[in-house]
């Protein structure tokens, strides 16, 4: 499985010899809509907007959310690009939309940045094991019985952010999320998110 994202490239945010310009040049490997995303986020007031004035420098988004954020937000468009039918589509659009409400839910409600943004980042990834699921039997040229897949993508899940080195916490929220559009659980992703981080 090829990534757009090139994860070794990013691992200059961890380096604390990292020079600014370094940093600003990782910005320029980055699908567009993952800066345009992460600036969005990094000027919202609900992530500490410096009082200075708005951000515009990649430094300053990576110092707001942290490199985890930055890494695994990445991540996520760059599996999106993978996702070719109309079924894998939905199973990110669904991880997209719980992590919105996931972001405005936490809003309202007293958090820390960094549980905030493993809520996010949480709901970001809640299904992920269900587009490897669906990947692979494209790529077999095989039709997996829905059943199937909702006994397995959660294990799957797990794997990927195994695989991919993203925070541990990651691994506690897929392992006890249920995504449902029926109204009364259609809060469940975000309750279970925070669920899995008081728990820890």
């Amino acid at each position: 499985m090829n990534l757009s994202f090139d994860i070794e490239e990013s691992k200059i945010l961890d380096d604390e010899k990292a020079r600014p310009r370094d940093i600003e040049a990782l910005k320029e490997n980055l699908e567009p809509t993952v800066p345009a995303r992460l600036f969005s986020l990094a000027n919202s007031v609900h992530f500490g907007r410096i009082s200075s004035g708005k951000i515009t420098r990649f430094t300053d988004v990576v110092t707001r959310l942290g490199t985890d954020f930055i890494q695994a937000t990445a991540i996520f468009i760059a599996f999106l690009e993978l996702a070719s039918s109309e079924r894998m589509k939905l199973v990110m659009a669904r991880n997209f939309a719980t992590s919105k409400l996931a972001e405005l839910i936490t809003n309202q409600i007293k958090i820390s940045i960094s549980n905030r943004n493993a809520v996010i980042l949480g709901a970001f990834f809640i299904e992920i094991g269900k587009l490897i699921i669906l990947l692979y039997a494209d790529n077999e040229d095989i039709e997996l019985d829905e059943d199937l897949i909702q006994k397995y993508h959660t294990r799957i899940g797990v794997m990927v952010i195994e695989k991919l080195e993203l925070p541990t916490i990651l691994k506690e929220i897929i392992h006890h999320s249920h995504f449902n559009l029926c109204r009364e659980k259609l809060f469940c992703p975000v309750r279970d998110c925070r669920h899995g981080i008081q728990s820890c």
